[in-house]
């Protein structure tokens, strides 16, 4: 097999797709699908990583946001796969394929968003041919750890608070659905269900102020999403935390520093 691509998703400071989770995936698809569905496929980073290993296969990737498409599009054009990829908008759970049209559902860090997870899964066994595979990435966010030269406890809690309280603004949504996915895809109708934990996560050399006002902006994003204002208890919380790591030396002072999070890259049979 040829070099696989490292391509991170997103910028540097939430960058995660590596090499890892290309070669996890690449093992679950089959060698011969010839038609891959992307669910809510982004910036359609999965085809840019995964078709150079799959010469035989077509790519068809769905999202609800037009401008993501777009996106996609754009970085699509003039690759040499390009010709083997589709784009379609699409809102809801409803995926615009004929019945058995695919061999592979794949989704990846999407369902979390999903308000109806059961209907999106009734919908990917109905696209679904032949024995067929869903493939599944989805986190757990509510078990991050964070690291700089060493744990960090009082980050952890005060991250998980935040993150807790951003988790029931988003119902039925579930920002901690990896560890409940095999049990989803069980309840849903699939078979031979199998599950690998995966590690996503970034680790770097830089120095305290980075790594905490890192820290600050992700925890405020999470704030953002839960409703939640700069005197709320969960996020000053979370400010003083991070805060607190600059007190334990320099904020010039420079370490590894390394931010984790668990997820369950699940498949199934319909």
């Amino acid at each position: 097999m040829a070099a696989v691509p490292q391509i991170l998703i997103g910028d540097g400071e939430s960058g995660w797709w590596d090499e890892t989770l290309t070669h996890a995936l690449l093992r679950a698809i089959p060698a011969a699908t010839r038609v891959l569905l992307d669910y809510r496929c982004a910036a359609a980073r999965a085809a840019h990583v995964l078709l150079p290993q799959l010469p035989q296969t077509r790519y068809v990737g769905v999202e609800a946001d037009a401008r993501a498409l777009q996106e996609a599009a754009a970085g699509l054009a003039g690759t040499r796969h390009a010709p083997r990829c589709s784009l379609l908008l699409a809102e809801g759970p409803t995926l615009p394929l004929a019945a058995r049209s695919v061999e592979v559902v794949l989704s990846v860090m999407s369902l979390q968003h999903c308000p109806d997870t059961h209907a999106l899964l009734s919908e990917a066994r109905r696209v679904l041919r032949g024995p067929g595979t869903l493939l599944a990435l989805e986190p757990d966010n509510l078990g991050q750890r964070f690291y700089f030269d060493g744990p960090l406890p009082e980050v952890d809690e005060a991250m998980l608070r935040l993150h807790r309280q951003a988790a029931a603004v988003r119902q039925p949504a579930d920002v901690a659905l990896g560890p409940r996915l095999p049990a989803l895809l069980h309840t849903a109708g699939f078979g031979a269900i199998s599950v690998r934990l995966h590690a996503i996560g970034t680790s770097r050399r830089e120095s305290a102020r980075a790594f905490c006002d890192r820290l600050l902006r992700l925890g405020d994003r999470a704030a953002r999403s839960a409703g939640l204002g700069p005197t709320d208890s969960e996020v000053t919380a979370c400010h003083a935390a991070v805060r607190r790591i600059l007190y334990l030396g320099m904020p010039q002072r420079v370490g590894f520093s390394a931010h984790l999070v668990p997820a369950f890259l699940c498949s199934g049979n319909p």
